[in-house]
This record gives C-alpha cells, sequence and structure tokens, in this order.
C-alpha cells in the first residue's frame, strides 16, 4: 500500500448481508482496517408443494463476487457469507470489497399436465444499520480555483451536523447489486414503498473524474437504509408444456459492495450493517420490530401498533375499532400500553452500553421494559416509558446515603419466594418515606405522603440512581410532570386511574400541603391546598402508577376490582406482576402517612405505612429522539436504543 494511501485511510465500514430467516452475521470496522466478527448463519432450503403435486423449492448459497476491482474474502465455509478484510484487502488497485449469494427458486411441474405456474417474494431485510454517508459533494460544481469546496468529506458526526450540507448530495458508500437470470435490475425496488436510488456510475475518486483508473458499479444505494427492501413483489414463474425436465429455474445474484471512495471513511468506524435475504411463497411480514429498525420509537410504534398484539391504543374510537374487550374501561389519554403476559408482551429493552438476562451478571440492571407510549402534555410528542425488569437492587438506590436522608432499610430474599418471578438472589428494600436514621420507631411528625417530600424520590431514585446512569443513556431521559395526588380507589382499572392521572386527579381528599416556603403543613383539607403545586412533582425518576399496573392485564380483567388481580388468571396475563411487595408513586388521598403498594400474590393494595418498607422498580420517560437500532424485544434479545 503506498503511504499516502495509508494516510488517507484511516477506517473502512462493515458490511453484511445474511441469508433466509434467521441467517445473519456481523462484521465490525475498527481503525484503519475492516475486522469480521463471526456469527450465527446457515443457508436453508424451503419447500412448498402444491396441491397438484406441482413442487416449488428455494435455495441459498455463497456467490464469489470478486473482480478486478472488488475482492470477494469469504474465509468461512459453513457461512454464506463472511467479510474479513484488512488494510491487505485495499490495494494500490484501489479495490472495493463486496460478497453476495445466490438465490434460486425452482419450479418442477407435475406429470400429468407438465405445466405449472406458481408466485414467490424476494427481500433483503436490513435490521441495523448505523452507517452514514462521510462524503458529499455540491450539487453544482463551483470553479475549482475558487475558495469554495466541491467535495466535503466528514471526519466525526458532530463536525457533519454542524455543515449546511442544502447545496450538497451524498457520496453513496454502500450497494446492492441485484440481477435476475444475467440480467440486472435497475428499477422498482422500494424499500418502505419509497423505491431505492439506482446508481449507473460510480466514481472511486470524484474528485479526479478523468483518471482512467477510476472504476464504475452499478446498484442501488443503500448506504444509510434500514428495515425491509422488497427487491420482488409477488414473482411469478411457470413451466409451459415441452420445457425441458418440466422445470424452471429463477436465479438471483444479490450483492453487496462497500465502495472504496479513495477518501477519509473515519465516520463510519465501528458501525456495522445487518440484515437477511428472504426468497419465499408467502409474502413477507415484517414484525413491528423490524419495521421500526433505525426509526424513532415513539413515531413508528405508534403509527403501526396492530402489528403488535400485545400493543392497545387507548383512544375510544380505536377501541371500539380495535376489538378491544372492555372498551369503556380504556384510560382514555391516548396512550400506547403494553398489556397481557409475557408469552405475547415483547418489551425488554437495554436501557445501557450492555445487556443481560441472567440475574447474576452486572449488565442485568440495564434491562429495562417498555411500558407504553404515553403523550407529553405540554409538548404533545409521544415519549416512552420504561420500567426496570427486575426490583432495584442496593447498588442500584444505595442505602444510607446521608445521615437524615435515605429511605434504605435492608434486604429482601428473594431466593426462595412464594411468588417472586424475576432472577435477582436479593434486592433492597426501602421506605416510601423515612427521616428517622434509625429506622427504629414510626414517626408521624416527619414521615408523610407528599411524593417532593419522600426521601425515596429525593435521595435513592432522583440521586443515587439517575447519577448511575450511563452518560449516553442519562441524555435520553427527560424529566417528567408526576401527577402524585393519589388515589383512595380501589375500583376497576379505569376508576382508579380517573383518580390518578383522568377527570379526577388532584380531588381527592389530601391531608396534607405546602405552604409557599415548602415548609409541610398537616391534616388540612385539599381546599387549602394549592393542587397544582403541591400534587404535582417535576423530576426525572419516578414509579409506576396503580393504574399502569392494573391496565398492564388483557383488557378482559379491566373490570376487576384491584383485589381481584391476586386471581390467578388475572396475574399471570399482567406482564407488570412480579411477585414481591413493591412500592408505586400512589399516596392514599384520604390519609396523610400512607401509600400505596402491589402485594407478592399481585393485588394492589390500600394502604400502607410510608414508613414500611417495599421493594422498587424506577420508572424513567425517553425523549421522543430516540431510535430503535435493533432487537426484538425479547429478554435475551432486547431493543437496542440510540439518538
Amino acid at each position: 500500500m503506498e503511504s499516502q494511501k495509508e494516510n488517507k485511510r484511516k477506517a473502512i465500514v462493515l458490511l453484511v448481508v445474511a441469508l433466509i430467516a434467521i441467517v445473519a452475521m456481523i462484521a465490525g470496522a475498527t481503525y484503519a482496517y475492516f475486522q469480521a466478527q463471526q456469527g450465527t448463519g446457515q443457508s436453508s432450503d424451503v419447500n412448498v408443494t402444491t396441491g397438484t403435486t406441482d413442487n416449488l423449492n428455494f435455495n441459498i448459497s455463497d456467490l464469489d463476487v470478486t473482480r478486478t476491482d472488488i475482492v470477494d474474502e469469504d474465509q468461512n465455509e459453513e457461512v454464506p457469507i463472511i467479510i474479513n478484510a484488512g488494510m491487505e484487502n485495499f490495494t494500490d488497485k484501489d479495490t472495493s470489497l463486496g460478497d453476495g449469494v445466490t438465490a434460486t427458486a425452482t419450479l418442477i411441474a407435475n406429470d400429468a399436465t407438465n405445466e405449472a405456474e406458481e408466485n414467490y417474494y424476494v427481500y433483503l431485510n436490513i435490521t441495523k444499520n448505523e452507517l452514514q454517508y462521510s462524503s458529499y459533494k455540491r450539487k453544482e460544481p463551483l470553479d475549482p480555483d475558487t475558495d469554495n469546496k466541491n467535495t466535503l468529506v466528514f471526519k466525526n458526526e458532530e463536525e457533519k451536523s454542524k455543515t449546511d450540507l442544502s447545496e450538497y448530495s451524498p457520496i453513496p458508500e454502500l450497494y446492492l447489486t441485484i440481477k435476475k437470470n444475467g440480467m440486472e435490475i435497475t428499477s422498482g425496488v422500494t424499500i418502505k414503498d419509497t423505491e431505492l436510488t439506482h446508481v449507473t456510475e460510480i466514481l472511486v475518486d470524484p474528485n479526479n473524474v478523468d483518471d482512467p483508473t477510476n472504476k464504475t458499479l452499478g446498484g442501488f444505494d443503500i448506504t444509510e437504509a434500514k428495515g425491509l427492501i422488497k427487491i420482488e413483489d409477488q414473482q411469478t414463474i411457470s413451466v409451459v408444456e415441452g420445457t425441458e425436465k418440466n422445470t424452471t429455474i429463477d436465479t438471483w445474484e444479490i450483492i453487496v459492495t462497500f465502495m472504496n471512495l479513495e477518501t477519509d471513511q473515519n465516520l463510519n468506524t465501528g458501525k456495522t450493517l445487518t440484515g437477511k435475504v428472504i426468497i419465499q411463497k408467502e409474502e413477507y411480514v415484517p414484525t413491528l420490530a423490524e419495521l421500526c429498525a433505525g426509526e424513532k420509537a415513539s413515531e413508528c410504534f405508534t403509527k403501526n401498533y396492530k402489528k403488535d398484539k400485545a400493543i392497545i391504543y387507548h383512544n375510544t374510537a380505536a377501541a371500539l375499532e380495535d376489538g378491544i374487550q372492555n372498551q369503556d374501561k380504556i384510560a382514555g389519554d391516548d396512550s400506547y400500553r403494553y398489556s397481557g403476559s409475557n408469552d405475547i408482551v415483547h418489551n425488554y429493552v437495554c436501557f445501557g452500553p450492555a445487556c443481560s438476562n441472567e440475574g447474576t451478571d452486572p449488565n442485568y440492571k440495564n434491562l429495562y421494559r417498555i411500558i407504553g407510549f404515553f403523550k407529553n402534555e405540554d409538548s404533545g410528542q409521544y415519549e416512552m416509558k420504561i420500567i426496570k425488569a427486575d426490583a432495584a437492587t442496593k447498588d442500584d438506590l444505595g442505602d444510607q446515603i446521608d445521615p437524615d436522608g435515605s429511605a434504605y432499610y435492608g434486604i429482601d430474599d428473594a431466593t426462595n419466594p412464594a411468588y417472586y418471578k424475576g432472577k435477582l438472589k436479593n434486592y433492597g428494600s426501602y421506605r416510601w418515606n423515612s427521616t428517622d436514621n434509625a429506622h427504629l420507631t414510626y414517626n408521624d411528625s416527619t414521615n408523610t405522603n407528599m411524593w417532593k417530600d419522600s426521601n425515596l424520590n429525593i435521595k435513592n431514585l432522583n440521586e443515587k440512581f439517575y447519577n448511575t446512569i450511563d452518560s449516553t443513556y442519562k441524555s435520553m431521559v427527560v424529566e417528567h410532570k408526576w401527577k402524585v395526588g393519589g388515589t383512595w380507589n380501589t375500583g376497576d382499572a379505569k376508576s382508579v386511574y380517573d383518580y390518578e392521572l383522568g377527570d379526577n386527579k388532584l380531588k381527592s381528599d389530601s391531608k396534607n400541603c405546602y405552604t409557599q416556603d415548602e415548609s409541610i403543613v398537616k391534616d388540612q383539607t385539599a381546599r387549602e391546598c394549592n393542587l397544582e403545586n403541591d400534587l404535582t412533582y417535576k423530576d426525572e425518576v419516578g414509579l409506576m402508577y396503580i393504574s399502569v399496573y392494573m391496565y398492564g392485564t388483557l383488557p378482559e380483567y379491566w373490570s376487576e376490582t384491584a383485589v381481584n388481580y391476586e386471581q390467578d388468571d388475572v396475574k399471570k396475563n399482567d406482564w407488570l406482576y412480579l411477585g414481591i411487595y413493591e412500592w408505586t408513586i400512589s399516596r392514599n388521598s384520604s390519609s396523610g402517612n400512607y401509600a400505596r403498594f402491589v402485594r407478592s400474590s399481585g393485588g394492589p393494595d390500600l394502604s400502607y405505612s410510608v414508613f414500611s418498607n417495599n421493594g422498587v422498580r424506577p420508572v424513567l420517560y425517553l425523549t421522543s429522539d430516540v431510535k430503535i437500532i435493533s432487537g426484538s424485544g425479547t429478554d435475551s434479545d432486547p431493543f437496542k436504543l440510540s439518538l
């Protein structure tokens, strides 16, 4: 490699193509060279036999795409596509890197008629793509002698974000080339109903268009593509009488190429793209997770919620249209909430740089679950609401944070519980409010059920816990206006919701108020309080509401009163049921010293002294800009997030 080229190229991107169903592989780019990271993969044969004994089958295999300007490096014969590229792959011939597959559809007609006709579909599903355009060219080139640049090359995202690109077009870096029976496809390939741009000439060095060594390549620009690419929609394959061996074969060559731009491509260092090629008889219906990969979660999930039967839109007209049971019991706040058992609710999310679904793994602390998507009352934007998947530990929330401020009580053993559904050996036990460091006696004069007076809130949740969140993920958290008037109601989900957050919020009997200097005034009636200030609290971390827990079960049980949530059918269909005594954010509004909690047996209880101790699951709201970049939502494959 020439020294000047070594100085120009600091990083190269990763490229992955994976095949049918679960075939996937990931290659990661590190500084100055490609580095492959092999994932699981296999080629698969899928056979479909028709009722007339015609036979349609599909096959997939590796395709060597080597040519004078492209290197195909496949070092693992068991995996159809593998990329393991280093600097040796990029010689002074300006070699690019590619890999591909051959997918075939074979139709064999029955011997009775010697004729047959079937349809099939071909897709490339990109489930993750972190790549970006690193180079841009001016739409209308200026005289090269001027001070203005005709080409821009970005080394980092910050530099790119600060640049006005309105006069520039991106230079593609990742291309999809498709051939059917030897003929290149140049149109009709779509992603999310938008046709991809086909580029017929790609210059290795856009700054030197007259260089005879420049290479050309035809293909669709997929540099920043995410989601399901429809290559062929209901392709017809037929056998007519007289066809040799009564057989027709369609051969598809699908190639992805990372183009050597001869510029600094450092912007894509360490970025990944994963996907799979699908060829099958039936139309492929992407899951909500696949559909929303790379999209803003709040926009994509709410728009396409019907693709996940566990998400219910709490809107009167929608509930009627969707055939939801107990339609009169929906919250009616236009929220989108997960409801049902763990078998159907796939809402796990990784809120941290790494996650694990094993309780003994330190990364288990980053495993959360999506409660749903809720409108911010000020901005009108939907925000993702998440809850810790398991109870918080002492490491999460701390213990004696200061002599007067901790609500920590001790450790609850979870090794042999009667009901516990989590994976921890033990978890932290906390008082809803406590200013008595000794924890010896109940002190009615200092321990109130006003949430902004709660040390669990102030010290444990919004100091200790919040400050332990990784800085990248902390930037996703938004301050939320928590309605903390509470409720005395023990009725069905809608009745409880109305007092916590609905029509009757802040109207319940409040025994405590605050004066203008924020000193507590106890045993006053609600009409003497400034309800908005006293019973609304703004901060990043909170707990779940009783109504959130009650809406977690299937709609058919929303008419059950709180006490009936201890019934097996109700709680086993409530994904929020953890099987521990745990606090909610809701106070008992008819008392000055009691808050509400969920019993280990499943029933939300009305009265428990704030000086008592229970488990805790922190709750956060995330900005509407958060994107889902990968994952299926299971505990072993949680959604991964980015901004």
